[in-house]
């Protein structure tokens, strides 16, 4: 049996103002902005421009930014660990390589051939 589907909590409504309406208006659009949660499309020449959001929400893109950031960071810490362990095994097969070689030659040394010969 499917479990019963969540509710998902609805996103504020968005109210678009033109960027002249907002310089007459701000203190009111904003005043509006916090007491209902909904967020303000600025338009300059019928284009997006900037938002006003609740400061709440701009409090939660701000943690998810600071996670995102963290999470890359982790992810390229991890990348750097295998990175050395893959160097470090390439080092010892050289170096296990050339001892080999060492023994069989009765401890003469010869020049590196070319790859591909």
């Amino acid at each position: 049996m499917l479990p019963a589907p969540t509710k998902l909590k609805s996103m504020p409504a968005m109210i678009s103002i033109t960027l002249s309406k907002l310089r007459r208006r701000l203190g009111h659009v904003a005043s509006r902005v916090n007491h209902t949660g909904n967020r303000v499309r600025i338009l300059s020449h019928g284009k997006n421009l900037a938002a006003l959001v609740p400061i709440s929400d701009y409090v939660a893109l701000e943690e998810a930014d600071a996670k995102s950031l963290q999470y890359k960071e982790y992810q390229m810490a991890e990348q750097m660990q295998r990175w050395s362990e893959i160097k470090k095994n390439i080092a010892l097969e050289r170096e296990r390589d050339n001892s080999q070689l060492t023994c069989r030659s009765g401890g003469r040394q010869f020049p590196e051939q070319p790859m591909g010969r």
